[in-house]
């Protein structure tokens, strides 16, 4: 992984253009891509806790602390209202920082569940999202 570029390896990437269920979203500022979602949905999703997980959520780092992370997830929630699934790892500090004061700004109280995933300490958040978010 490189923040700086945005270059990554993920062996399933191609799922998510190929998979019904699976399906990438691409954030662009001014015509660039800046970042960039990948959501899982039907059955990629534990239906009885979400509609969507939100595997990967990225900007690339140049791009951060300057709203455009927030106003992407404003615009993606209101596209997609439901139930959902986000994760971080417990000691990165910026993404659990990013995902609070998402929740704050549109007054979600998310579920939070601790879990240890290959190691590494995990926090899943469980909220749901209405089409008008104010």
């Amino acid at each position: 992984m490189n923040p700086e570029n945005g270059l990554f390896e993920f062996d399933v990437f191609d799922w998510f253009f190929e998979k019904e269920g699976l399906t990438p979203f691409f954030i662009n500022l001014d015509g660039n891509p800046v970042g960039f979602i990948l959501l899982q949905s039907g059955p990629y999703s534990n239906q009885e806790f979400a509609d969507y997980v939100l595997n990967s959520f990225f900007i690339v780092k140049k791009h951060r602390r300057k709203g455009i992370g927030k106003l992407a997830c404003n615009k993606f929630f209101e596209l997609y209202p439901g139930r959902y699934a986000i994760s971080q790892a417990q000691n990165n500090t910026p993404a659990v920082k990013f995902w609070r004061s998402v929740y704050e700004s549109y007054r979600v109280i998310p579920v939070e569940k601790e879990e240890i995933e290959d190691g590494i300490n995990v926090v899943y958040q469980y909220f749901k999202t209405h089409s008008s978010l104010s």
